[in-house]
């Protein structure tokens, strides 16, 4: 078994692929238990930096020791950096003889990693002076391997690293993010099919990126690891067809190049037709015809531009400019996977930063392609301005219906303002106005005016034992019972502030207004009663002895046959002052009750 001893090398990221040996299991039928005591079988060491088992059916084996030259027990997380490997188990033997193990992989929810991140990691502590064996079992659900980088880190080293990573790729999705929902607007406002194809595009691409760094499985789909695989699937089969047909539109394929848009149309018929294996699950069925497929589709995209560009079509000349920067990162990224350059962050996130700076260019493009739409719009513009003449008429009307339904909101707006929030009965402003409307109207036509102010008896304990929500809770009471009892088209009720009230009648029997006030006060003493009964329980408070929550009335009606009548009532000042005094008269008679003053008819 090959030998690594832990040194400061590990807070750089010590690649392990050239380090480890490889077994492999053609039937997956060994045993850790199997390859960790049978000296016979045939382990050979690995020549690969990132290993890299494409597409065979065998399950495979690897294995290394770390020994520790210290005198204190050191940690290290080991990284398996691809966040779609399929199944991965590790076995961890230390020289202390314990043995720890674990089996992860996105075909297990998310919840089996033994580190809750994005790809498979694992902490290993490795005791003083001693070392520790690791097995690793690497096994594919369909025979598709995708390269399985493993790097040796020192914890605090890899949460750097982590940290940067994921503020670096956020950042990559808000910025796909952003140029999607720009385009996709850009697209609305000019009407223009290549904005919408190209915000298909970046939608697509997002999600296969997101799902593909395993974001989406750490976040979105946790319990799902087949759905993490189909969307895999899905979204790479989307960023073909979208970019097919984006490219399609913008070049003018089908106008001046026709030959190569039915070639084009013809790959991406069958490129649609591996959504079907990918909706299935059959992820390697997928790709191993995909990848080949695709890569023919992105050169004949190439070589299609290449020739319209040739051709003079600007348009080709910026697409190519624009792909020129994926394709220059993609080259120096697959060039650091497969060791021809050392790892340095520019390095690292090349292919990000090639496409980033692709869809930016390819955003320029759109750009000015607004800009050309501008040109084009202005060449329309009388003929814009003699459309606007004709509709001159069309447009004075709705002003004019715009300005009735203005005055209809102020309408509104006033009668807000005259409202109680609270009760949604009308507030003292309304009453005043509403008591000199109907005082004028009473004394023009020699009618009776109805005045009776209602104070609620003892309220303030309510606020204070069982606390102003409560209190507000009995307002809306008594407020819901005045609507209901004095809702005829001659009477009008009011709160006219904290716990009292009004009610403005105009009447022509005064005796059937004061059974009707003791009938409502009587319903309101039973009502508002039950509900004090039910709030004490709830709050833990005695109903004290008292009257709470009955009401006071005083009533006052106007003579309005006979002004010079001695103590009749001459103007409104006076109908108040005798109502108020009649209430008065009542708090002081002992409460809840309804006490009509003298001058009444």
């Amino acid at each position: 078994m090959p030998v690594l001893g832990l040194d400061a090398a590990d807070a750089q990221g010590r690649p392990l692929g050239p380090a480890v040996e490889l077994l492999e299991d053609p039937d997956g039928a060994l045993s850790w238990e199997r390859v960790s005591s049978d000296p016979g079988l045939p382990w050979r060491r690995s020549d690969m930096q990132v290993l890299n088992f494409s597409f065979p059916d065998s399950t495979w084996w690897a294995r290394l020791r770390l020994d520790n030259p210290d005198d204190a027990a050191q940690e290290r997380a080991i990284e398996l950096a691809m966040p779609l490997h399929d199944d991965v188990l590790l076995t961890v033997r230390s020289s202390d003889g314990d043995v720890q193990q674990w089996r992860t992989g996105d075909r297990f929810p998310f919840a089996s990693r033994p580190v809750p991140y994005r790809y498979p990691l694992f902490k290993v502590r490795v005791p003083a002076r001693g070392h520790v064996e690791l097995w690793w079992r690497f096994a594919s659900h369909d025979g598709l391997y995708d390269a399985l980088p493993l790097t040796l880190w020192t914890l605090p080293a890899f949460t750097d690293k982590g940290f940067r990573e994921t503020l670096i790729l956020g950042a990559y999705f808000g910025a796909i993010g952003i140029l999607m929902l720009y385009m996709l607007a850009a697209g609305a406002l000019n009407r223009e099919a290549s904005f919408a194809w190209y915000a298909a595009y970046l939608g697509s691409f997002l999600l296969w990126n997101y799902s593909f760094t395993g974001f989406g499985f750490a976040t979105l789909w946790p319990s799902a690891p087949v759905f993490n695989n189909v969307i895999i699937g899905v979204s790479s089969v989307a960023i073909y067809l979208t970019l097919g047909r984006f490219t399609q539109v913008w070049l003018r394929t089908a106008a001046l190049a026709p030959w190569a848009d039915r070639w084009l149309r013809l790959l991406m018929v069958g490129i649609a037709l591996h959504a079907v294996p990918a909706v299935l699950d059959w992820y390697a069925a997928t790709f191993r015809t995909l990848i080949p497929l695709g890569v023919l589709f992105l050169i004949s995209l190439l070589a299609v531009a290449a020739r319209l560009a040739w051709r003079g079509v600007i348009e080709a000349r910026l697409y190519l400019i624009a792909w020129a920067f994926w394709v220059t990162g993609a080259l120096v990224y697959y060039a650091r996977v497969l060791g021809w350059l050392p790892s340095q962050p520019w390095v690292e996130y090349a292919l990000n930063i090639g496409s980033m700076l692709e869809m930016v260019t390819l955003a320029m493009m759109l750009s000015w392609r607004i800009h050309e739409l501008k040109s084009q719009a202005r060449g329309a513009q009388e003929a814009l301005l003699h459309e606007q003449r004709s509709h001159s008429a069309r447009l004075e009307s709705e002003v004019r219906e715009r300005t009735r339904a203005l005055q209809d909101a102020n309408a509104r707006l006033e009668e807000q303002a005259a409202t109680d929030p609270l009760t949604s009965l009308a507030n003292r402003r309304a009453f005043q106005t509403v008591a000199d409307r109907e005082w004028r109207r009473a004394v023009r036509e020699g009618q009776p005016l109805a005045l009776a102010l209602l104070d609620l008896d003892h309220f303030k304990w309510v606020n204070d034992a069982l606390g102003h929500p409560r209190g507000d809770e009995a307002l809306r009471l008594v407020g819901g019972l005045l609507r209901e009892w004095f809702r005829r088209g001659n009477e009008w009720c009011f709160r006219t502030g904290g716990e009292e009230f009004a009610v403005v009648a105009a009447v022509d029997d005064a005796d059937r207004l004061t059974e009707r006030l003791e009938a409502f006060r009587r319903t309101l003493d039973q009502q508002v009663s039950q509900w004090l009964e039910r709030a004490c329980r709830e709050v833990g408070v005695a109903l004290p002895d008292d009257a709470v929550g009955t009401v006071s009335i005083g009533v006052c009606v106007s003579a309005a046959a006979d002004r010079t009548a001695p103590g009749g009532t001459d103007d409104w000042a006076s109908l108040y002052r005798h109502a108020d005094e009649a209430l008065y008269a009542a708090k002081h008679a002992g409460r809840n009750r309804v006490i009509v003053t003298s001058p009444a008819v």
